[in-house]
């Protein structure tokens, strides 16, 4: 019993992201605690009360409580007084942790970001990157303990925490969430991570923390943080602004003719006892884009989740198909139809708009879930779209062996001119490199690369998002050193052998038929 004093205006989730760390409070009480952190009653009858009217007890610094008066307990209960306190607060010393929230939208921080498993521990950024940072990296057989990898995650989840305070914390640790497709409604498929490795924050610091983490496929991934522990002499004064979220990778819809519809997911789910009347809506879109949902109004079941399916539509009429520009670039328009005349109008076969060259296209699209609530609609959450339309990517690529190098020469189709790629080698250990290449003018490439081992070696062209063109990687592509110089190599080689056999096989039956039938017109021909 007693009166109970935290350090926080209130405990509450936000954005239905679940507060787990601890909120201190302050047991009004002079008794020392019982184990397991529980604290004795106000009131001990034996022999006596423990708290004496007009004593001070000290809670949080710079907050004091006086019990002014005390009220005697009800007939029969007169041993159980109420008490009558004033409470106290001044400006003092405090702790307050805090990585920057999302203002949704967007549902993302700019304190998290993406950087590569690889990099050495000095070549880190000391700041936060812009956006999502580097491309995050993925493959369903990365071990980060094989050999050669040194232990190194495939990317590290870079988060930067700041004290507020005026007080140290010391062994600060992360809990760090993942989902794909992005999420909403606090639950679903979140994948939790293991703790990061605790960190010290000095008062009105900062400090970037490191989370490893390796994912197997590529898709759409939103990121959730929360400052999950730490040590310190005084409890954090706001919890409100411990947990965040980020969403990782772009949505790059494609152009042939016309664009490409773009399909995309988003996980919802209901953590409530009663069931909800969700509707989404895509906020954010300019003229020409829209998003056709398979469900926009649905019911969900009490503690159940569900996946939506979205597709992103462009009219081309009204937000015209960009082109490759003959030297390796892409050539984005736009249609200018006078200060009179709305854009939309462009789809008017009556209407004159001019279709002129413009930058390429980029907006975010914010995915937000609402529950019904009467005549309210309450907010559940959100995805945040990085949505970049341009063209697709193909590549052309080919691995040989030339003096005892791994030789990956390729092409693109269209012409992608000085774009960043990478070649990801995979070795008999399980241990990967990564090896920087660039296009020339033509969208061509070229590199010979010393092995770090002996045996085959896997080998996938990875052209990453954040390039002019959509993302897209090659793999099963193989470097066998006893295949000659001048071969190429693929994992479905045995595979490809065998169809040519075949081929070669059905050309001699085939041939050897004609010879056949030559033979017999010839035969009969004499006969005549």
């Amino acid at each position: 019993g007693g009166l109970y004093l935290a350090d926080t205006i209130t405990s509450k989730v936000f954005d239905y992201f679940t507060i787990t760390t601890r909120n201190f409070v302050h047991p009004l009480t002079d008794q020392p605690t019982l184990p397991g952190s529980n604290v004795r009653p106000i009131l001990d009858a034996d022999p006596a009360t423990d708290i004496a009217v007009n004593m001070t007890y000290p809670a949080y610094a710079g907050l004091s409580i006086d019990i002014v008066d005390t009220i005697p307990g009800p007939a029969g209960a007169v041993d159980r007084p109420t008490y009558i306190v004033e409470i106290s607060r001044e400006q003092s010393d405090f702790l307050d942790l805090a990585v920057t929230p999302w203002n949704a939208p967007p549902w993302e921080s700019p304190d998290i970001w993406i950087e590569h498993g690889d990099k050495a521990e000095a070549d880190l950024s000391t700041v936060p990157l812009p956006e999502n940072g580097e491309p995050a990296r993925w493959s369903d057989t990365y071990d980060p303990n094989a050999p050669g990898n040194d232990g190194k995650p495939l990317n590290w989840i870079r988060v930067k925490v700041t004290n507020n305070g005026t007080v140290d914390a010391t062994d600060v640790e992360l809990k760090v969430k993942v989902n794909s497709p992005g999420g909403m409604g606090g639950k679903g498929d979140w994948v939790e991570l293991d703790l990061s490795e605790p960190a010290d924050i000095p008062a009105g610091g900062s400090t970037i923390i490191s989370v490893p983490w390796n994912p197997k496929v590529r898709g759409h991934t939103c990121i959730q943080v929360e400052i999950f522990r730490w040590s310190s002499a005084l409890g954090d004064i706001d919890l409100t602004n411990n947990g965040t979220q980020e969403n990782v990778n772009s949505f790059r819809p494609t152009a042939g003719s016309p664009w490409h519809p773009a399909p995309f997911s988003v996980d919802v789910a209901n953590p409530f006892d009663r069931a909800l009347e969700i509707y989404l809506q895509a906020d954010g879109l300019r003229p020409g884009f829209s998003v056709a949902w398979d469900e926009a109004f649905f019911v969900m079941e009490p503690h159940s989740k569900t996946t939506r399916t979205g597709v992103l539509h462009i009219d081309e009429d009204i937000v015209p198909t960009p082109e490759p520009d003959g030297s390796g670039g892409i050539v984005f328009y736009e249609y200018q139809c006078g200060p009179d005349i709305e854009v939309t109008a462009a789809a008017l076969k009556d209407r004159r708009c001019d279709k002129v060259r413009t930058k390429p296209i980029r907006m975010y699209m914010h995915v937000a879930g609402y529950a019904n609530a009467g005549d309210f609609r309450v907010p559940i959450g959100g995805v945040t779209y990085n949505v970049q339309p341009t063209l697709r990517l193909d590549l052309d690529v080919r691995v040989t062996g030339r003096g005892g190098d791994i030789h990956v020469e390729g092409e693109t189709s269209p012409k992608a001119g000085g774009q960043d790629m990478e070649i990801e080698l995979q070795y008999p250990s399980g241990r990967f490199d990564w090896v920087p290449v660039r296009t020339d003018g033509d969208g061509r490439f070229d590199v010979s690369i010393r092995p770090e081992e002996e045996g085959t070696v896997g080998v996938a062209v990875n052209y990453p998002d954040g390039g002019a063109f959509a993302p897209v990687k090659v793999e099963g592509k193989l470097y066998d050193p006893n295949i000659p110089a001048g071969f190429f190599t693929c994992v479905s080689c045995e595979t490809q052998a065998f169809f040519w056999i075949l081929n070669l096989l059905l050309l001699v039956l085939i041939l050897l038929f004609v010879i056949w039938i030559w033979h017999a017109m010839r035969k009969a021909s004499k006969a005549v």
